[in-house]
């Protein structure tokens, strides 16, 4: 290997790791996997409330509808990241709706799609008391 080559090769590897060293302390999830993905890399307590986010529909007729959020194009991960976004834009799950709405195949129409983050409290890592409901945003399939 020529000297400009191992080099170039060094200086790559002190770039990437320096950035990694940078995005260990000061980084945050978005930069992954320059940043710490705190996800896996905190521990969280067996006891408190646990929160997660739900994806509802209603049809045409007023029935609810089970909605996959895979469907909509998104994870239920990415919707908890865009949760204020979202909360203070409800506009935002228009688009979302009228897209499952035009490529459902099912008899029933999407009308509604609801946003609903469920809370449920553990106690030595197990659900107690009945989980809590709390509607986020709403959006309407044209």
């Amino acid at each position: 290997m020529s000297r400009g080559s191992l080099i170039a090769r060094l200086t790559v590897a002190a770039a990437v790791f320096g950035l990694l060293l940078v995005g260990s302390f000061k980084g945050h999830d978005d930069a992954f996997p320059f940043g710490p993905f705190r996800m896996y890399a905190t521990a969280f307590s067996n006891n408190g409330t646990v929160h997660s986010i739900r994806v509802d529909g209603i049809d045409d007729a007023g029935r609810p509808l089970t909605i996959d959020a895979d469907l909509l194009g998104l994870r239920p991960a990415e919707f908890e990241g865009q949760l204020s976004r979202l909360e203070s834009d409800p506009r935002l799950l228009d688009g979302l709706a009228q897209s499952y709405r035009n490529h459902q195949h099912s008899g029933s129409k999407l009308h509604e799609l609801r946003l609903i983050e469920v809370s449920y409290q553990l106690r030595d890592g197990r659900r107690v008391g009945d989980p809590v409901e709390r509607l986020l945003a709403t959006g309407h399939a044209s």
